[in-house]
């Protein structure tokens, strides 16, 4: 049984090297891990059904990722090429859209 948070978890600017084992968690609101040192995101949380983000982090990969998110998902746009939106949603079902966000921290106009 999983267990379940309700409210938005923020953990950005913490210095994070990896995220706290949340991997059994369900979480009703957003999650927000950005402005971290996080290279992966092993132990993100299994279902969030708000806004995931993990924009700001130097990620090499995205293992990790929930298998469910109930908005959107964030990234920078550094990593497109290296996370396309097809290889982003065949590790996660992705209710809304993919966006990568720019130097600024801002989404570009482009929704995927």
């Amino acid at each position: 049984m999983k267990q379940i948070i309700t409210g938005t978890i923020s953990l950005n600017d913490m210095y994070l090297k990896e995220l706290f084992d949340l991997s059994n968690v369900l979480i009703y609101g957003d999650f927000v891990c950005s402005r971290n040192d996080l290279t992966n995101l092993n132990g993100a949380p299994h279902t969030v059904n708000g806004n995931f983000d993990c924009g700001e982090n130097p990620l090499t990969n995205i293992n990790g990722i929930p298998k469910n998110i109930g908005g959107s998902f964030y990234i920078d746009k550094i990593h497109k090429d290296k996370f396309s939106v097809e290889f982003i949603r065949s590790l996660s079902y992705i209710k809304g859209h993919v966006y990568y966000l720019n130097e600024s921290g801002w989404v570009d106009d482009m929704l995927y």
